[in-house]
């Protein structure tokens, strides 16, 4: 069994951990909590972040011979969406697969609690991250015991091709990797035309995210921070143009605060409240990006235990109905 830590809830022990929202256990509780988990929690595991895959893709081609020195260079100065789209036009020239680039992905350096306490917060997940720290992560036995499920390394099923973005799929015991997923190199959205067209109008993931931002369910941010932005740039645009105006703060996100951005936190509040979003601050000037772990050890007992699996739109459009029509 993997050991699974808890902070304990006294005062001493919860010191740099924020209370979790009302909204988010309140949608636990309702079988309506959705994890939407980025970059900042695979980065625990070993995996790079948004900007270091950019910088070791450059380096890794440079190694190959596809690119330059000067092109390796010019590459730096670039946002990495852009950078990594002009690196991979450069090894479609040539031929070669983008599993090259995806391989500091596919073996992290070591499991972490974070991702078994994202399993243990009993909730449907999304994820923009291609690695499979989250399928390898077994449940801890707390959660075994909450839900009667009987095994600690229950499979959890991948969704990661476009045709699989459906809320069927949306729903615990299965992860939905929305920009792709390492099992599979041609499904990865990377480059700036691979985000333009899995984030077009009429596309399947548009739809998906339209039901849930715009539906009863409240999503919890996990792992995203000031270098994950540009990754979730093309989902507020999107989420804007589809949904109007925001009524209330439904989802929620944990923000890793820097000692930098302090001076600028009311203003990161102000800006994801005009996106529906609650941000919750943690601080991370002692135990740097590993203080996620301790906040999601506790979040996830407290959340976890009274979390009811995800009922899907269908099954909510259902219930309505018959709720309507009974007297």
């Amino acid at each position: 069994m993997v050991e699974w830590r808890r902070c304990m809830s006294t005062s001493g022990s919860r010191a740099g951990i924020p209370e979790v929202p009302r909204q988010i256990l309140d949608a636990a509780r309702d079988g309506l909590l959705v994890t939407f988990i980025g970059a900042g929690v695979s980065r625990l595991a070993g995996c790079p972040s948004w900007s270091e895959f950019a910088r070791g893709s450059a380096d890794l081609l440079f190694k190959m011979g596809v690119l330059s020195f000067g092109q390796r260079e010019t590459l730096s100065r670039y946002k990495p969406r852009q950078a990594l789209s002009m690196a991979l036009a450069e090894m479609d020239k040539k031929g070669l697969s983008r599993d090259e680039v995806l391989d500091p992905f596919k073996t992290p350096r070591r499991r972490t609690s974070a991702h078994v306490a994202i399993r243990a917060l009993n909730a449907a997940c999304i994820t923009t991250n291609y690695d499979l720290c989250l399928e390898d992560s077994p449940l801890p036995e707390q959660v075994l015991i909450a839900t009667q499920s009987s095994s600690a390394t229950e499979t959890i099923v991948s969704d990661y091709r476009e045709e699989d973005l459906y809320d069927v799929s949306l729903r615990r015991g299965r992860v939905m990797h929305i920009h792709g997923a390492v099992i599979e190199a041609g499904s990865t959205v990377i480059s700036v035309s691979d985000y333009r067209n899995r984030y077009r109008p009429d596309g399947n993931l548009r739809e998906l995210l339209k039901g849930v931002f715009s539906g009863p369910s409240s999503v919890l941010f996990v792992g995203y921070g000031l270098e994950e932005e540009e990754i979730l740039e093309p989902l507020w645009n999107a989420l804007q143009a589809d949904g109007g105006s925001v009524r209330e703060l439904k989802h929620a996100m944990l923000y890793p605060l820097r000692p930098e951005e302090k001076c600028v936190e009311a203003h990161l509040v102000a800006y994801y409240r005009s996106l529906g979003v609650d941000l919750v601050p943690y601080q991370i000037e002692e135990r740097g990006y590993e203080q996620l772990e301790v906040v999601l050890d506790d979040w996830a007992g407290r959340i976890g235990p009274v979390s009811r699996p995800k009922l899907t739109v269908a099954q909510l459009e259902l219930i309505d109905k018959v709720t309507r029509s009974t007297p």
